[in-house]
């Protein structure tokens, strides 16, 4: 497989030739001659990283493009997910609106479930529910807050959640 470097190789292969040193008749080597072969060689090997530099300066660019269009989509993404929230909260209104707990919209049925969440405030600290460290385990929370048992800064909250089918 041919390289960039390769071309540039190529392209200067009949002027190396022309400056090859070696006399035929005595075997000696031309100083002059060496010298313009080396100077050639360097002209080469300086073409040839150029070329290399400027196809890493595209890849990067490319790369900085991608990522520029990663959050481009990403931004998109958040303002569609935002939207559908919005929407999602319309059609709630809508669904307790008509007083209706479900409501039957072609092959669609709409309707919300309950749920009971244990919101924790920030100045609980009661060692029996922490599961981690700082972390309260919630399921003995919601399960003892249920059975009736009063917890210092714990307490449930009802939840509605949106269910399409």
């Amino acid at each position: 497989m041919a390289t960039i470097y390769d071309d540039v190789l190529y392209s200067k292969s009949e002027a190396f030739f022309e400056a090859l040193c070696v006399e035929s008749e005595t075997g000696e080597i031309d100083e002059a001659k060496e010298a313009e072969l080396n100077q050639l060689q360097l002209q080469i090997a300086q073409e040839g990283m150029e070329k290399l530099c400027k196809v890493r300066a595209n890849k990067m660019a490319y790369i900085e493009a991608l990522r520029e269009e990663e959050k481009r989509i990403a931004d998109k993404r958040h303002i569609a997910e935002n939207a559908l929230s919005r929407f999602e909260s319309y059609i709630q209104s809508v669904l307790h609106a008509s007083g209706q707990p479900k409501i039957q919209a072609g092959t669609f049925t709409i309707g919300t479930r309950k749920s009971v969440a244990v919101v924790v405030d920030d100045a609980f600290c009661n060692p029996e529910y922490i599961k981690v460290e700082y972390a309260p385990d919630k399921i003995k929370l919601k399960n003892d807050l249920k059975a009736g048992k009063e917890i210092d800064g714990a307490h449930l909250v009802e939840r509605e959640s949106l269910a399409i089918k």
